[in-house]
């Protein structure tokens, strides 16, 4: 089969077009088994004297079942038998995990020339269970380490890795990936990132633009339905509320607005971190809400106006309902601070109350999952990386940050 490129080498020579010869299996075969060095060297002359010493013979181990031992005795056949070490590369895949020992072992004794394929992609179509080509990643760090000067940017090349795989939806093989921290928060690089892995948005960056502004109306949508419209319906007069706290019947709007009082409470004990960050007044709060009428009951005022409205109620032998305040267990509050924290002027918003705010709509909307302790451990890196992108016109978005479109997160 090799005589079928001779006259494809020799017209690539004429065109000065570098030629570069591979040699599969230089190590075992998926049909024949193990391969012997001898069964190597005439192959790889053969390439040599057909041309390809232009550039260099690639020696594969396609099926990774290399050893340090196995590569070292293929290097020194052939080298032994006159073939220069500068004219072989390396090709190693990471079958069986050591292919960067045994790229190691080939750098140790001269080759200069090593394949790999970023993200460890690829794998061979004719032998069942190898894994792609070595990681890029890897090999550049090992070269690093052992002073190789590459010329290659790891952190962008784990950036690169984890993109492709992302993209194609394949595992990342590189373990130097999984490893270092391989995500900057310079030039809003993390911020995006989160939002691509968290399909906030698309991988075509034409669309990005139509589809941030549907999310962002999106949300302010649900801001409408679960905290404006039962804001504005509680701060009606009382000739005009049918429904008053009262009353004991399960449908009842106010037993509904008792027990989401109960959740904002858990949610607002978590969302205080003493983080500066948290603390202080975001440049972007919600207009939807700052803007409402004066009556108009906002999160806030639900939560620290006096006491939190939570009511319990107890059945009594005789039928009757007693509703139970929690004012004797939370405290009369009638300061401006709410414990240790002081609030913003109206008007105005701390980062704090926009993390509760994207909770307590999430859990308007998925009543079945509820609020659970730990998903403010979570929102809240994510809601940092976001509010502190570089880029302004991000910084923004921050607050829209929509939970529903992340929902697996919490599944």
């Amino acid at each position: 089969s090799l005589a079928r490129f001779v006259d494809v080498v020799k017209l690539a020579k004429e065109n000065s077009i570098p030629v570069r010869g591979y040699v599969s299996c230089v190590v075992g075969c998926p049909y024949e088994g193990k391969i012997s060095p001898s069964q190597v060297l005439p192959v790889v002359q053969k390439l040599i004297d057909m041309g390809c010493v232009s550039y260099e013979v690639s020696l594969g181990d396609t099926t990774g079942v290399g050893t340090p031992k196995s590569i070292k005795d293929l290097l020194l056949n052939l080298t032994e038998n006159g073939i220069s070490v500068e004219k072989l590369g390396i090709h190693c895949h990471d079958t069986y995990g050591l292919a960067i020992s045994n790229i190691f072992q080939a750098l140790e004794m001269g080759v200069r020339s090593v394949d790999s394929s970023v993200g460890g992609l690829g794998g061979c179509p004719y032998a069942k269970g190898a894994t792609g080509n070595v990681a890029t990643e890897d090999v550049v760090y090992l070269m690093n380490g052992l002073g190789y000067e590459t010329g290659v940017d790891l952190e962008k090349l784990i950036e690169t890795g984890y993109f492709i795989t992302n993209y194609l939806g394949r595992q990342n093989n590189s373990k130097v990936a999984h490893a270092m921290p391989c995500c900057p928060s310079e030039k809003g690089i993390r911020s995006k990132t989160w939002k691509i892995l968290l399909n906030y948005l698309l991988l075509d960056r034409t669309k990005w633009h139509a589809h941030l502004c549907k999310q962002r109306e999106l949300y302010r949508g649900y801001i409408r339905e679960t905290i404006i419209k039962p804001g504005l319906q509680t701060s009606s007069t009382p000739s005009e509320v049918v429904d008053h706290p009262l009353n004991s019947e399960s449908n009842s709007s106010w037993a509904a607005y008792f027990k989401e009082n109960e959740v904002l409470l858990q949610i607002d004990r978590d969302v205080r971190p003493d983080l500066c960050f948290f603390q202080r007044e975001t440049e972007y709060p919600c207009n939807e809400i700052l803007t409402q009428e004066p009556g108009f009951e906002s999160l806030r005022k639900r939560i620290v106006s006096t006491t939190l409205k939570v009511e319990s109620q107890l059945q009594k032998r005789l039928g009757t309902v007693e509703l139970q305040s929690n004012e004797s267990l939370y405290g009369n509050n009638n300061n401006d601070d709410f414990g240790e924290y002081q609030l913003l002027p109206d008007g105005h918003e701390s980062h704090w109350e926009v993390v509760e705010r994207i909770l307590f709509v999430y859990c308007k909307l998925n009543v079945g999952q509820g609020y659970v302790q730990g998903m403010n451990e979570i929102i809240g890196p994510l809601y940092y990386t976001f509010a502190t992108d570089p880029h302004v016109e991000w910084r923004g978005i921050a607050f829209t940050f929509n939970f529903v479109e992340s929902y697996f997160i919490y599944l």
